[in-house]
C-alpha cells in the first residue's frame, strides 16, 4: 500500500536571525553571501542578474503580525534548502525552490495566511479540514491556475511544517490528490497536445538516425577504438628523437596503404586551414591532410 512520505524531525532550535538565507552553493557567482534571515527585505538579485527585477526580492513588511512574518521566513528558508514532497505523487520530482520563484511563492504564502485570517483563523495550527473547504470555495472563484498554485503552496506549508517553530499546519491538505485535481482542472488528454512534426521534416531525420545506428555506428566505434589505440601507443613511445615523428607518420601511412585504406581528408570548404595539402583527384572534393 502506498503511503504519504514521513516528515523529518523538527530541528532543536529555530533558524537564527544572522543565518544566511541562501545555501552557499547558490551564492558562489555573486558578491558575498546575500541577505540574512533577520532582514525585512531579502534582496537576492545579485545571484540571478539576468532575472526580472522583482522576482528575486522578498519583502516581509506586509505580513499582519510578527508570528506570521516569522513563519513565512522559516518556510522560505526551508524551501531554499529542502525538497520535501507534499504527497507520495510528488516524491520523485520535488526539488528545493529556485531563487527566481521566491517573490511569487512568498506572495502566495501571504495570500494563504491573509485568507485564513479573513476566515477568523490567526494561526496555521488551528486550521481544520472545514477551513480548507471554505478556502477552496473562495479560491475557485478565480482562475483555475491561480487556485492550483495556492493549493500547492498550502500543501508545501504542511510539508515544511516540521521546520516552522512558531506555527505549523497540523493536518495534511487534500492528501492523495494533486493540486490541479483539487483546483478542478480537467485532466489532460492522452494525446500529446504538441503538433506532430511534419513528414517532410521527420522523414530525413529518421533516415539519418537509422543510418547512424545500422551503418555509421560500426565505423564510429572502429574509429574510436583506433584513436584510443594510437593514444596508448603514443604514450608508450615518446617521439623525442630527431625524425622520430616523421618516421612514425610514414609507418602509419604504410600500414594503411598495405591495408588498402586511405588517409583522412579535409572537406574542400576547410582546405584553407591546410593550404599546402595536395588535392587528390579521386577525392575531388577533398584535400589529403599533410
Amino acid at each position: 500500500m502506498t503511503t504519504a512520505p514521513k516528515l523529518r524531525a523538527r530541528p532543536a532550535a529555530p533558524v537564527p536571525d544572522d543565518a544566511y538565507v541562501l545555501p552557499k552553493h547558490l551564492t558562489r557567482a555573486g558578491p558575498g553571501r546575500g541577505p540574512r534571515v533577520g532582514d525585512m527585505i531579502w534582496d537576492m538579485r545579485p545571484f540571478v542578474p539576468r532575472t526580472a527585477r522583482g522576482s528575486a526580492v522578498c519583502d516581509f513588511s506586509a505580513f499582519a503580525d510578527a508570528i506570521g512574518m516569522r513563519t513565512a521566513k522559516e518556510y522560505m528558508y526551508s524551501r531554499f534548502r529542502r525538497g520535501i514532497p507534499s504527497s507520495y505523487m510528488s516524491a520523485s520530482t520535488v526539488k528545493p525552490m529556485k531563487i527566481t520563484w521566491a517573490a511569487q511563492e512568498l506572495a502566495r504564502c501571504r495570500i494563504v495566511l491573509d485568507n485564513l485570517r479573513d476566515l477568523g483563523i490567526d494561526r496555521l495550527h488551528d486550521v481544520t479540514r472545514e477551513h480548507l473547504v471554505m478556502l477552496l470555495d473562495q479560491w475557485k472563484r478565480g482562475p483555475v491556475s491561480t487556485t492550483a498554485s495556492l493549493v500547492t503552496t498550502i500543501k508545501q506549508l504542511a510539508a515544511h511544517s516540521p521546520f516552522l517553530h512558531l506555527d505549523e499546519l497540523k493536518i495534511r491538505p487534500w492528501p492523495g490528490r494533486t493540486s490541479a485535481a483539487v483546483a478542478g482542472k480537467p485532466p489532460s488528454s492522452d494525446e500529446n497536445s504538441t503538433d506532430r512534426i511534419p513528414e517532410h521534416i521527420m522523414a530525413p531525420l529518421l533516415r539519418a538516425a537509422v543510418f547512424y545506428v545500422t551503418v555509421a555506428s560500426r565505423d564510429i566505434r572502429a574509429a574510436r577504438a583506433e584513436v584510443e589505440a594510437l593514444r596508448q601507443e603514443a604514450s608508450r613511445k615518446p617521439y623525442a628523437m630527431p625524425g622520430a615523428k616523421e618516421a612514425a607518420l610514414s609507418a602509419f601511412v604504410a600500414r594503411r596503404r598495405a591495408a588498402g585504406r586511405g588517409i583522412p581528408a579535409l572537406p574542400l570548404e576547410s582546405a584553407y586551414t591546410r593550404p599546402t595539402a595536395p588535392l587528390v583527384e579521386a577525392l575531388s572534393r577533398h584535400r589529403i591532410s599533410p
